[in-house]
């Protein structure tokens, strides 16, 4: 019995290649320790080649063990590598450095010493029996694959590779190519009943003649999948016939196993992608997977599979070859996993203007990942279907406007998405699975979205683990280009009711910290001692000038209602002439002198401030004022504070200035702090994973009601007391007990402010149910809190 992929077997897998590779590092080379390492890597994975070909059929299963037993027998090691060349040559015709056109072969830089030797024997041994084993037991795995990403591809973080788990192939496979198929099945059952033959052979034909494409192929996990369901499809078709009237199907010999894969490899099944090795390894496991489904014979599927799979797995670039191919590629399925790479880093792939004369999702900070939504959209033909796998940060990313007016124009089938749960281990991408037809959407067309738990289920039992997440309805035409909300038509409506009232930015500024551009100089190496503060750098202490120094803030400092100021920083405004910041502050200019060089080096030298200035002060005359409100601008939740003490804020924080008019800002800061808000934000604004950005033009939308001055005042009393809590919290040198009875009663205090916020914006109960379930709270918690609403 095969055993199913789980992650635990994939952690075995990946720790066999690792345990390899040190058994192998132990042997001696003559070489540098690089071309070892190529070495060794390129042989291990000339082994898992043959080791699949044998689990596939394609060769003797014992092969390897005889080839080694062989070996052993003459005590000459070179008739073993000489056999694994020579096999791969007659496998699939590969030379012998395939896998490393610049890596010599192994026993060219093996130490020639008979210990050695004789170590490498007793290694290469071990290694086999484990390859073997591994292979039958990782039967469903992308080996070939999984090697290749981990050991060999280069640079494949900068290039935007991240391959693509199997049970993630299977669930895309089985919505689209699967989809599609089982649709016209059921109409070939349906004509055979009604004895029309004429439909069913046409149904046939056009499966027979359905074409799949991944554009971004890599080792091929996907178009291994497609031709799993594709060839089953042709045994049911083949058993549908078998038992009806029908005799044979014009141009189709569905007895003919050899002629019927040679036709599927030639017709149907297409990949691209731009790195050479890993084409050649996908159409190497594609041929074996041919060979296995057909049973036709290793020397008769040369002649007949390998140039098709040479034709139809091509070494492109596909954003060009598909536009130096305009109009002559058309698919029914186009489906893959394209490369996540920032505008940043692809040049070497595409010039901006070649994208920008080439492309409508152009925009100067497009990902690359966007270019391959536009080609899905070309290469399908009408009614055709495509299922990728994406980051999700296109549906909210300002620069995905031209992305998002493109993909409405199509039928939203299907948005799966995965939010911060490991799909690619070791990478931050945050993904979603998306599913379109090109056809024109209905006027009424809606699709299911499912937002799934962080905790999902093993990769095993994807499918289960989507199927089992409950979705919302979500209208296609509610979708604004601006962003991507995903609501149902019950939250567009409870939304409607929050953008009746004013938006924080008419109450005061929003705005973002400051940068320094050196934090080394002006805070880590500031302290305060006693009255007085000091610079300390290199064992030397310098004295400061206090109306020089700050309070400071970053965004790990701030919690609801309270945060912890840790640092302090120093200030010198920009326009004080150098000569006169060193007569008016002598300690300042001396210590600040010790990082000069550091200073005036920022921007690559071409800092525009004095040197002994932030690198981009801006705000900083905004910063100091008589009270604000401090939050973390990347976090799970909005985290607000009030600072009363002129903190100066970095970057990474995000303030709100009241203007003189503005109602009470504790009021403020407790209907933000609210689950009312938390939700409202939630509906537009950026997410990656489970953090949300919390900049300060998103911040500025915020609505806030400020007309019902009795639950104003309700709420400000609440939140005084809260901060009132807090203080004794942080100052409660008890243990345990107060603690715990005072953070109980903040979390009550809180309840009631959530309470007063959901009347404060006129949401009736079935409103406030909805809101509390799409945040997550359990029916009991529900339950309790909708007493205190009635009791409030």
């Amino acid at each position: 019995m095969v055993a199913p992929f789980n992650r635990k077997s994939s952690s075995k897998l990946l720790a066999g290649f690792d345990e390899w590779h040190a058994a192998l590092g132990k042997i001696q080379f003559t070489c540098d320790p690089a071309i070892k390492q190529r070495c060794i890597k390129a042989f291990v994975l000339k082994l898992l080649v043959i080791e699949q070909a044998s689990c596939k059929h394609a060769l003797p299963e014992s092969w390897l063990l005889e080839c080694w037993d062989e070996c052993v027998h003459t005590g000459n090691i070179q008739d073993l590598f000489l056999g694994i060349d020579a096999i791969l040559k007659d496998l699939f015709d590969l030379d012998q450095n395939v896998f490393d056109k610049e890596t010599p072969g192994m026993l060219e830089v093996v130490d020639a010493g008979t210990r050695n030797i004789d170590h490498l024997r007793v290694t290469i041994s071990g290694i086999i029996s484990a390859i073997k084993a591994f292979v039958v037991a990782s039967y469903n795995m992308d080996i070939l694959g999984s090697y290749y990403e981990h050991h060999i591809a280069t640079s494949k973080n900068k290039r935007g590779i991240v391959y693509t788990p199997a049970p993630i192939c299977k669930y895309i496979l089985a919505r689209t190519e699967g989809a599609k198929l089982r649709m016209l099945i059921d109409r070939i059952r349906e004509s055979i009943v009604n004895e029309n033959e004429n439909e069913s052979e046409a149904i046939i034909h056009r499966i027979v003649m359905m074409r799949i494409l991944d554009p971004a192929c890599g080792t091929g996990p996907f178009l291994l999948e497609a031709l799993n369901v594709l060839w089953n499809a042709l045994d049911e078709i083949r058993s549908l016939l078998s038992t009806s009237s029908i005799a044979a199907v014009p141009g189709i010999d569905f007895d003919n196993r050899e002629e019927l894969m040679a036709s599927v490899l030639q017709r149907q099944v297409h990949g691209i992608d731009e790195d050479p090795v890993a084409v050649e390894l996908a159409r190497i496991s594609i041929f074996l997977q041919a060979i296995m489904l057909s049973g036709i014979s290793l020397e008769t599927s040369k002649a007949r599979f390998v140039l098709a799979l040479r034709a139809c797995i091509r070494n492109e670039n596909a954003l060009q070859f598909v536009v130096e191919n305009a109009g002559e590629l058309h698919f029914d399925v186009v489906i893959g996993n394209p490369p996540y790479v920032n505008y940043k880093k692809y040049g070497d792939r595409a010039s901006r203007d070649f994208l920008q004369q080439n492309f409508r999702v152009f925009n100067g900070q497009a990902d690359l990942s966007y270019y391959f939504f536009e080609l899905h959209h070309r290469l399908l033909d009408d009614d055709g279907i495509s299922g990728q796998v994406s980051s999700r940060y296109f549906m909210q990313a300002s620069h995905a406007v031209k992305l998002r007016e493109l993909l409405v124009e199509d039928r939203i089938e299907e948005i799966d998405d995965m939010n911060d749960t490991n799909v690619f281990k070791g990478v931050g991408i945050h993904p979603l699975l998306y599913f379109f037809t090109k056809a024109p959407p209905n006027p009424g067309h809606s699709f299911p979205y499912r937002s799934l738990p962080p905790d999902l289920a093993m990769l095993e039992t994807i499918d289960a683990a989507i199927e089992g997440t409950p979705f919302k309805v979500v209208r296609q035409a509610s979708l604004d280009a601006r962003c991507w909300c995903m609501l149902s038509d019950e939250e567009l409506s409870i939304k409607e009711k929050f953008e009746a009232y004013p938006e924080l930015g008419t109450l005061g500024e929003c705005l973002g910290g400051a940068e320094t551009g050196f934090d080394e100089a002006f805070i880590k190496h500031v302290v305060q001692e006693g009255e007085t503060f000091i610079g300390s750098f290199r064992g030397e202490q310098f004295s400061l000038e206090p109306e020089l120094i700050h309070p400071w803030l970053k965004n790990g400092d701030i919690n609801e209602y309270y945060h912890a100021q840790k640092q302090w920083c120093i200030y010198v405004l920009p326009d004080i002439s150098e000569q006169d910041f060193e007569a008016r502050y002598p300690g300042t200019f001396a210590f600040l002198s010790c990082f000069r060089e550091a200073l005036e080096s920022r921007d690559n030298g071409n800092i525009i401030v004095p040197w002994y200035s932030w690198r981009r002060p801006r705000n900083v005359k905004n910063l100091a004022v008589p009270s604000k409100i401090v939050l973390p601008y990347k976090a799970q939740g909005i985290r607000a504070s009030i600072d009363t003490s002129g903190a100066y804020c970095s970057y990474d924080v995000t303030i709100f200035v009241p203007r003189a008019s503005t109602p009470s800002i504790t009021c403020i800061a407790g209907i933000l702090n609210s689950k009312a808000i938390a939700w409202y934000f939630a509906t537009y604004g950026k997410k990656m994973g489970e953090i949300y950005e919390f900049y300060s033009g998103p911040i500025a939308k915020i609505r806030i009601p400020v007309t019902n001055f009795d639950l104003l005042h309700a709420i400000e009393t609440r939140v005084n007391n809260i901060m009132a809590l807090r203080l004794c919290l942080k100052s409660n040198k008890e243990c345990n007990v107060m603690d715990g009875e005072l953070l109980g009663d903040i979390g009550n205090l809180q309840q009631e402010i959530d309470a007063l916020v959901f009347r404060l914006f006129s949401l009736n109960l079935s409103e406030i149910q909805a809101i509390m379930a799409s945040l997550g709270t359990s029916e009991q918690e529900l339950e309790r809190f909708m007493a205190l609403f009635d009791a409030i």
